[in-house]
C-alpha cells in the first residue's frame, strides 16, 4: 500500500486503530453473546455445531461479499451502514427474549455474521493509513490494546444479567460513531483488481501458512479442552491474552526493523517447539503453562501480522479490500472447519495428536523459506542507513562534549 507520507495523516491513523480496537473487541463480544444464547436453549452436540457453523460461513460469506461491494459504495457510506448494522443486531436477541429456539439462533448467528461485510474497507483503511515501516507498530498497539481490554470486558460482563450484556455490546458498537463523522481518507483508486490476480506467488506463500496456523490453532482449542483435565482453566485464558497482547505488540515493533517474514517465522517455530514438547511429556502442569505462553505469545504475533499488516504490504493499488477479504478468510473458515477435524485427533493418543500439530506447524514454515520479505529490500535497507547514521551522529556530538 502507499507509503507516501502525503497521504497519510495522523488523523487517519487515529481513526483506522481506534474502530479496528473496537471492531476486534466487538467480534470476541458477539461470540461470547452468542455462547450465552446457547445457555438459555436445550440444543444437541451437532445442532450447536450447526450455529457456530452457521455463524462463521456467514462472516466469511459476507467478508468476501464486502471486498467486492467496496469497489461500488464510498468508504465513509459503507462504514457508516455497518456500523449503525452492527449495533441493530447487537440489539436483536432483546426481540427474542424468552423465545430462543434452533431456528431462531440459526437465524440469529446468520444475522450477526452479516457484519463481516466491513471487515475489508476498515482493514484497508488501515492499511492505507499506515506507512510501510509504521504498519507493524502501529498494528501491535491495536492487538496491545485489543488483547488488554478484552479480558477485562469479559470478566465484567459476566457478572451482568443478560439484557444488560445486549445492552453493553450494541453501547461499545455504537462508541465508533462519533469518529465515522470526521472526514475519513477515501479509498485509493487503482486498477480493477480481481481475486485471482491479489492470488500472487508471494501473496500465496504467506497464505498457505496462515491457512495451517488457523486450522491448528481452532482445533487446538478443542483438543487442549479434551486432553488438558482441568489444566484448562479461564485464569489460563486470561494469562494466554496478556501474553500475546505483548507478544503482538513486540512482534509488529520487531517487523517494522527485521522485516515480517523474520517475525513470522519466529512464531512458528517456537509455536511448533511447544507443541513438540507438549508431545514428549504430556503429562507435567509445567509444561502445560509453558505451551499456554508459547501459545498466547503466537497467537498474538501472528494476529498482528496475518490480520492487520502482510496483507496491507502486499495489496495492490485500489487493491486493499480484496487484499484484506481472502487473506483473513482462513480465520472465519477454520470457526468450523476444525469441528471435522477434532473428532480425528480426540481419538489419538496425546502424544500423537500434539505431534501432528507440530508437524504441520514445522511444515508451515517451508512457503516462509521461500517466501520474498512484504517490505521492499531498498525500504530497510534506507531505515537502517537512517538508524545508523543517527547513531554515529549521536557519538560524535557524545565524543565531542567529552
Amino acid at each position: 500500500m502507499t507509503s507516501e507520507k502525503t497521504l497519510i495523516t495522523r488523523r487517519d491513523i487515529l481513526a483506522a486503530s481506534f474502530m479496528l480496537f473496537n471492531t476486534l473487541i466487538w467480534y470476541y463480544l458477539v461470540q461470547l453473546l452468542i455462547d450465552r444464547l446457547l445457555g438459555t436453549v436445550s440444543v444437541s452436540l451437532s445442532e450447536n455445531s450447526m450455529i457456530w457453523t452457521a455463524y462463521y460461513s456467514s462472516i466469511l460469506i459476507f467478508c468476501l461479499v464486502g471486498g467486492l461491494l467496496s469497489e461500488k459504495v464510498r468508504r465513509p457510506v459503507l462504514l457508516k451502514i455497518w456500523i449503525l448494522y452492527g449495533v441493530a443486531t447487537s440489539l436483536l436477541p432483546i426481540l427474542f427474549e424468552g423465545s430462543i429456539t434452533f431456528t431462531v439462533m440459526i437465524l440469529l448467528a446468520v444475522v450477526l455474521g452479516g457484519s463481516g461485510i466491513g471487515l475489508p474497507s476498515i482493514l484497508a483503511y488501515f492499511g492505507e493509513s499506515t506507512s510501510t515501516l509504521g504498519r507493524g507498530r502501529t498494528g501491535g498497539v491495536v492487538v496491545l490494546a485489543s488483547f488488554v481490554t478484552l479480558p477485562i470486558l469479559i470478566v465484567a460482563i459476566q457478572q451482568l444479567s443478560f439484557l444488560v450484556c445486549i445492552v453493553v455490546v450494541a453501547v461499545w458498537r455504537a462508541d465508533c460513531f462519533p469518529v465515522l463523522f470526521l472526514k475519513l481518507k477515501e479509498r485509493i483508486s487503482g486498477e480493477i483488481v480481481s481475486v485471482s490476480s491479489v492470488l500472487s506467488r508471494q501473496y500465496i506463500l504467506y497464505f498457505i501458512p496462515w491457512v495451517l496456523f488457523c486450522l491448528i490453532n481452532q482445533t487446538g482449542m478443542a483438543v487442549f479442552g479434551y486432553f488438558a483435565e482441568g489444566r484448562f482453566s479461564s485464569i489460563t485464558t486470561l494469562v494466554e491474552m496478556f501474553v500475546g497482547a505483548i507478544f503482538g505488540f513486540v512482534g509488529g515493533m520487531l517487523s517494522d526493523r527485521f522485516g515480517r517474514r523474520w517475525v513470522v517465522t519466529c512464531g512458528f517455530v517456537t509455536l511448533g517447539l511447544g507443541y513438540a514438547i507438549l508431545s514428549i511429556v504430556p503429562l507435567m502442569s509445567a509444561v502445560w503453562m509453558w505451551h499456554f505462553i508459547v501459545d498466547g505469545a503466537a497467537w498474538g504475533v501472528l494476529t498482528a501480522m496475518f490480520v492487520l499488516v502482510i496483507w496491507g504490504d502486499l495489496a495492490r493499488k485500489g487493491g486493499g479490500e480484496r487484499s484484506y477479504a481472502v487473506g483473513i478468510a482462513p480465520l472465519f473458515l477454520s470457526g468450523f472447519v476444525w469441528l471435522f477435524f477434532t473428532p480425528i485427533l480426540i481419538g489419538l493418543p496425546r502424544a500423537g495428536a500434539f505431534s501432528i500439530a507440530a508437524l504441520f506447524l514445522f511444515v508451515a514454515v517451508i512457503p516462509l523459506l521461500y517466501a520474498p520479505e512484504t517490505i521492499p529490500e531498498k525500504v530497510l535497507e534506507h531505515d537502517r542507513m537512517k538508524r545508523y547514521l543517527k547513531k554515529a551522529k549521536e557519538l560524535k556530538e557524545k565524543y565531542q562534549r567529552g
